[in-house]
């Protein structure tokens, strides 16, 4: 593990990866099967923010986790954390000064309110 990562990383958390499935009426359904398990990771929750739908307002909690190098994390996976599910919303590549890998860190929204 980076040793930037290393230091900070505050909890475990599995990675899971959507994958296409149909339900008996042959519609799409999402499926979601671990890829990762006991992943190191810091996660910390930004201020609520808020978002309208259908007219009413509705919160949102949003994280920010950082991954290792290395770590395979992409927009639409799900992290389990803490009892609490969380949908990779946007993904990026931390880089040093001189171009080398620092670490990987993605934005995730709560789906359990």
């Amino acid at each position: 593990m980076n040793g930037l990562i290393a230091s900070f990383a505050n909890h475990t958390v599995t990675i899971s990866t959507p994958s296409a499935a149909q339900d008996s009426s042959g519609f799409n359904t999402p499926s979601f099967a671990s890829s990762a398990t006991n992943v190191p990771c810091r996660i910390h929750e930004l201020t609520g923010s808020e978002t309208v739908r259908y007219g009413r307002p509705l919160g949102r909690r949003v994280f920010i986790g950082s991954f290792e190098q290395g770590v395979t994390i992409n927009p639409k996976d799900r992290v389990s954390w803490e009892g609490v599910t969380l949908e990779v919303k946007a993904s990026r590549t931390i880089r040093f000064a001189d171009g080398t890998i620092s670490h990987t860190e993605v934005e995730l929204e709560a789906l359990d309110r």
